[in-house]
């Protein structure tokens, strides 16, 4: 958790408006305010790596975004991820919920953090739904350096609130759900999110869950047979022993199913950067020898 006098840097509080111009919101920040809609907590390294990508404009988003702060379009929270001054978290904004609702089909009451787990900051939580997050936006502009981009995005909550009802032919339920084009291609994806804790035996359920779940229409028709990427989040070390030893549970776990091909992918975080994530050999894939692309042209 975030120490008390961590909240109270002026950094974090928003200004009296009195006095202040009238901010004068252009076509990015509303872009970046739907993308915080979108992915409801983004950090501000993610938001200057989505909207303002070259150093030269690092300085100006930064500015865009505490202005868009202090004028009630996002909120801005610390996250104490490490040693040193607390990054900075974006979400929306009283402005902000307004503005997304009104161009999406939530409402603006809707798109408010829940009352407990994340208005209380819960720093795991955040961490890992952040990674995550950054998993998707890699893919998304690795995808749109080949004429595609994100279609749809889903996270592990909404997803859990859709197939509530029907929990029988819901075997899993990902971090998060993504559909890409690909230049003339259009696939979904699984995302998986491991930080090297959960225990073994845990994902040894989890990989049966998941086999189970490539036999249902739902998988197959609906999510259009989705592969399943496993990305490791840790030391550079420790991430590469994980790694190793989740192929080592998958290959195990297909060799007794009759898994469909490529169906999970393994890395690390630090590997699939936009540049390398589709188009580099950055993954190990269950059931084969080597490193592998997600994605090759033609």
């Amino acid at each position: 958790m975030v120490s008390e006098r961590a909240k109270r840097r002026p950094a974090f509080e928003r200004s009296n408006r009195n006095g202040r111009h009238a901010l004068c919101v252009t076509d990015r920040d509303l872009r970046a305010v739907e993308d915080v809609g979108r992915f409801r907590f983004l950090t501000a390294r993610q938001l200057l790596q989505l909207h303002w990508p070259r150093p030269s404009q690092r300085r100006h988003g930064e500015s865009r975004l505490r202005e868009l702060f202090h004028a009630g379009w996002l909120e801005r929270q610390p996250f104490g991820a490490g040693l040193g001054h607390p990054l900075a978290v974006y979400s929306l904004g009283p402005n902000g919920r307004v503005h997304v609702a009104a161009t999406s089909a939530a409402t603006a009451a809707g798109l408010r953090p829940r009352p407990v787990r994340e208005r209380n900051h819960d720093l795991l939580f955040l961490k890992h739904h952040l990674q995550t997050v950054q998993t998707v936006i890699n893919l998304a502009q690795a995808a749109e350096s080949h004429g595609g981009g994100l279609v749809h995005y889903r996270e592990e909550r909404l997803l859990r609130a859709d197939w509530a009802g029907d929990r029988a032919a819901n075997r899993v339920i990902p971090d998060a759900f993504v559909v890409l084009a690909i230049g003339a291609r259009t696939q979904s994806f699984c995302i998986e999110l491991d930080r090297a804790t959960v225990d073994v035996v845990a994902w040894r359920r989890r990989l049966k869950d998941y086999l189970a779940w490539t036999r249902t229409g739902r998988f197959n028709r609906e999510l259009m047979s989705p592969s399943v990427l496993i990305v490791v989040d840790a030391t550079p070390k420790v991430a590469q022993r994980r790694v190793l030893q989740l192929k080592e549970l998958v290959d195990g776990a297909i060799g007794a199913d009759d898994a469909p091909p490529y169906l999970f992918w393994l890395s690390t975080l630090d590997a699939v950067r936009p540049d390398a994530v589709l188009g580099e050999a950055v993954w190990l894939v269950g059931g084969r020898e080597g490193l592998h692309r997600l994605y090759r042209e033609g």
